[in-house]
Formats: structure tokens, C-alpha cells, sequence
């Protein structure tokens, strides 16, 4: 497993602006509150009418963060070079970052006009389509159960490589690998990296609804927000823009979380710390990012949906634990305990109904199945995949069977490529047998995804074949398969426009 953790600690440049000497002065508190809600309206209303009790020496840091969050980087830059200290210099940073990893970045605007994205021209074209359908959808499904908005447009920065997301970020590519994160929400925008970076890219329509969240929150109560209503929500709630319901995950993550309630190794909330991309171990940061999407599902569950909004508006008004207690009757302990409680008593979600679904927080993939075969089967292997090339798809098909029969539990690469090649073959009705005997999860393999979805538009089952090829697209835009198979459904339900992209983005990329 590798884990993609989307959210780094926010604001964690601007702690300052809560312990120096000049909160004690009003006007300092309630800036310093504007700041971490990204209220720049705000800030910049108080900041230019002038603050009581506020040292001179602090202005710098105070216009340059305000600056970095109103997405004028090089204008920060310059004016945090005049500050001093470890904050003005480390802001200062990533601004610098920010300027040069975005100064040739093409701007696009969402057909809503809510979302402004700073892309790579080329290839990156790609991405924009569904990322922004997926941010307008978000917005629209948070808006509702949040009972609230958000200033627009919101902005968000496609990156072309991860030392571009960690020049915007300020954490270095080590912290960024060892956290296998991908996207972040920080300085008032949200930042990810290119799918174009992964072998098979990475569900990047998703990772920006899950950054959305957080985007939300933030709005709402600032840094006030703890980690693990913040986790627990992004990740509940990062497919509902889909239709998925609250809470669903992955079966790795399930199965994750399962195992770790029969064998009483659940993690404590405290050991969360200030980010889970600086837990110590991969397998730990999954955990916890399905403990706490668990226990915000169950929140939502027993407490009723409003419980969300609830518990923003009291953190907004007060500390942690009085918000929890006022919101809910009970400590955050006590919640904990129920929540527990109720697994051991009736299972983990989704068992009952076998829901599965792709997070954006894991990045699953089974790895080259050929180190794991028999010298015997992995000639058959090679030898399916020379015959597949060569335009002999029956052929290599029948090889492909010996390998799979060998392969237990199925690997999703042999899966995927039997079924590709049955397709090929023009047996799409064997291919979506075979899918079906291997029970592998399609959203989290969105390659084996791709293979259902064009076994369906082959058979001409045009209307289910959309969802498990929309899986596909929204982790991997370039695949020419997806597309021409997109094209072929959206010509046959009458959306002409949609056809005449699928198809054109089907020969782009060649």
C-alpha cells in the first residue's frame, strides 16, 4: 500500500499569529482568526484601517501572508522579504515556490465560473473536464450538507510534477514521498499534482472533492477545526458527489479497519499529531484515514446529518472540547467508545450491502505480477502479451486463461488483460464473465474498470457501460481505449458534444 494523503496541516506557517504578544490586542485576535478562515476580505478591510497594539515589525508577515492567500505570490515574496523571523522566512518560500512553479501555467475557468485552474498546456488539457465537472458537483453536494458556501472562485493549481507541489507547500520531497501525498489544501487554494506523474495516473476527480471538504471547513471555522473532524469528514464525504453514500470507502480500506477492531489495534485519535502525512508508517496513515471516516459516518448516523454543521458553528465559537460536548451531549472519549461499540456489534460499514468504492487517499496498485509467477506462467504471460500486440487477441487470450487459472486470488493486471483481449477478440459478453468470476473491486483498480466498461459498449449496453468508464477517465485521461469508448456511449444516448470530445481526446494522446 501506498498512501496518497491528501491534506497537510493548514496554516501551519501562521501559528505565529496566535502566540505572539500582539493577540493580546483585539484587533490582532481578530485578524489573526480572518487570516486562518481565509476571510481576505477581512483581513485586508482591517489591515489597511490599522491595528491597535500591533508592532510594526509584524506588518510584513501579516501583508505578505495576506497577500500569499489572495494568490498574488511574487507581491508576498517581496514584501516578506522585508519581515523577519523563521515565519516570514519560511512563507517567504513558498511564495518564491509558488511564483516559479505556476509563472507558465495556462488559467481555465469551470463552466460555473466557481472554479479558476492554473494548468499545463499540453497534455494537462486532458484533466480539466472532469476535474472541474467533479469540483462543481462537490460543490454543489457540500453547499447542501454543510448549509453553506464559499467564496469564488475557488483556486486550484494542477501541478506539473511534485517538486512543484512541494515548492507551493513548503514541504520537502522527501516529507512528500514518505507521506505519498498528492494534493493539498493550504494558503486559501487547493494543489495537486498531475495524475500524469503515476504509472495509471490516480483518482484525481476524487482528491479534488476531498480537498473541497476541507476547503469548506476551513471557510467555516478556520484552524479551529480539529484533525480528525477534518480527515474524518474530507474523507466521508470525498464520493457523495458521485451519488456514493456517506462514509464509503474502499475494501482495502475496509478490510483495514476491520482487521484492526478484531485484533484491538485501533489508534488512538491523540496519536494523530498535526497531520496524518507525518505518521510513521504508510499502513497507519490508512488506518487512520478510515477510523476517522468511519467514526464522522457514524457521527453523522446516530447524531443525525446536521450534526456536521453543528459541530463547525460551535468550534467556531469555542474550544474543542466545549463544541464537542455542546454539540453532542457527550466528550469526544464517550463518542469514540460508542463508536467502537458499534463495530464489534454490527460490523463494518458497507458489509451488509457490499458497497465498495475508490478512496483518493490510497493509491492501490498489485504490482508487475511477473516476480510472483512460475517460470512456466510467466512465459505464458509474456508470451499472451507479444500475441496481443502482434493484433492476435484470441490467441492471446487463451493464454492469458492458463496464466489467470494459476493466479490465486486473481491478479488484477491478468484479470484486466484477459478481459482486454476478449474484448478484442469481439467476446465482450466472456470478457464481463470473467470480470465478474475474479469479484476484483473496479474502483480500486480503475484499469480492470476500463476493461468492464468496454465489454458493456461493445455488447451495446451503452447505459451501464458510462459509470465504470467514467472510473477510468477520472483517474487516468489519457487512455485512448476510455475514450473511444466514451465516445461510442455518448453517441448512443444522444450527447453529441460529449461524443465529439471523447473522440478527439481518443486521438490525442496517440
Amino acid at each position: 500500500m501506498s498512501p496518497r494523503t491528501p491534506r497537510i496541516a493548514l496554516l501551519a506557517f501562521l501559528g505565529v499569529l496566535l502566540s505572539s504578544p500582539m493577540t493580546r490586542a483585539n484587533d490582532g485576535s481578530r485578524l489573526a482568526a480572518a487570516l486562518s478562515a481565509w476571510d481576505v476580505r477581512g483581513a485586508r478591510a482591517m489591515l489597511l484601517k490599522g491595528l491597535d497594539g500591533v508592532p510594526r515589525r509584524d506588518l510584513p508577515l501579516l501583508w505578505g501572508t495576506l497577500l500569499l492567500l489572495e494568490g498574488e505570490p511574487a507581491r508576498a515574496e517581496d514584501t516578506l522579504s522585508r519581515g523577519t523571523g523563521p515565519d516570514a522566512s519560511r512563507l517567504r518560500a513558498v511564495a518564491k515556490g509558488t511564483r516559479d512553479a505556476t509563472k507558465d501555467l495556462a488559467m481555465a475557468m469551470s463552466p460555473s465560473g466557481r472554479f479558476e485552474v492554473a494548468y499545463r498546456p499540453g497534455p494537462d488539457e486532458a484533466v480539466l473536464p472532469y476535474l472541474m465537472e467533479a469540483a462543481d458537483a462537490a460543490f454543489d453536494d457540500l453547499a447542501r450538507r454543510l448549509a453553506m458556501t464559499v467564496p469564488t472562485p475557488v483556486r486550484i493549481l494542477l501541478l506539473p510534477t511534485f517538486e512543484d507541489l512541494s515548492a507551493v507547500t513548503g514541504l520537502s520531497r522527501a516529507q512528500l514521498d514518505a507521506s505519498g501525498a498528492v494534493a493539498t489544501c493550504a494558503f486559501n487554494r487547493i494543489a495537486l499534482v498531475s495524475p500524469s506523474r503515476m504509472p495509471r495516473g490516480y483518482p484525481y476527480a476524487d482528491t479534488v472533492a476531498h480537498e473541497l471538504v476541507h476547503y469548506f471547513l476551513t471557510i467555516r471555522a478556520g484552524d479551529r477545526v480539529p484533525l480528525w473532524l477534518q480527515e474524518g469528514t474530507a474523507k466521508a464525504l470525498e464520493l457523495t458527489w458521485r451519488g456514493a453514500p456517506l462514509g464509503q470507502v474502499h475494501r482495502t480500506l475496509q478490510q483495514l479497519l476491520a482487521d484492526a477492531v478484531v485484533r484491538g489495534r485501533l489508534l488512538p485519535f491523540s496519536s494523530f499529531g498535526a497531520s496524518l502525512s507525518r505518521m510513521q508508517r504508510p499502513e497507519d496513515t490508512a488506518l487512520a484515514f478510515a477510523e476517522l471516516a468511519s467514526f464522522v459516518t457514524w457521527l453523522a448516523k446516530v447524531q443525525g446529518p446536521q450534526i456536521l454543521p453543528r459541530l463547525l458553528d460551535e468550534l467556531n465559537a469555542g474550544d474543542e472540547a466545549v463544541a464537542v460536548l455542546r454539540a453532542t451531549g457527550h466528550t469526544l472519549e464517550e463518542l469514540r467508545s460508542d463508536w467502537i461499540g458499534s463495530l464489534v456489534r454490527d460490523g463494518m460499514p458497507g458489509e451488509a450491502s457490499g458497497a465498495r468504492a475508490r478512496g483518493t487517499l490510497l493509491m492501490e496498485t498489485a504490482g508487475d505480477p511477473l516476480p510472483e509467477m512460475a517460470p512456466d506462467a510467466a512465459a505464458q504471460f509474456r508470451l499472451g502479451d507479444l500475441l496481443r500486440l502482434s493484433g492476435r487477441p484470441g490467441a492471446a487470450a487463451e493464454k492469458y486463461r492458463i496464466v489467470l487459472g494459476a493466479s490465486q486470488p486473481p491478479h488484477p493486471e491478468i484479470v484486466a488483460r484477459l478481459a482486454a483481449a476478449l474484448v478484442d477478440a469481439g467476446d465482450p459478453q466472456s470478457a464481463e464473465s470473467t470480470l465478474d468470476a475474479a469479484g476484483i473491486d473496479e474502483e480500486e483498480f480503475a484499469y480492470v474498470a476500463l476493461q468492464r466498461g468496454r465489454a458493456l459498449a461493445r455488447s451495446g449496453q451503452f447505459a451501464a457501460a458510462e459509470a465504470p468508464l467514467r472510473i477510468a477517465v477520472r483517474t487516468d485521461p489519457w487512455d485512448p481505449d476510455t475514450h473511444e469508448a466514451l465516445a461510442r456511449v455518448y453517441g448512443a444516448t444522444g450527447r453529441a458534444d460529449l461524443a465529439e470530445r471523447e473522440q478527439r481526446l481518443a486521438g490525442a494522446w496517440r
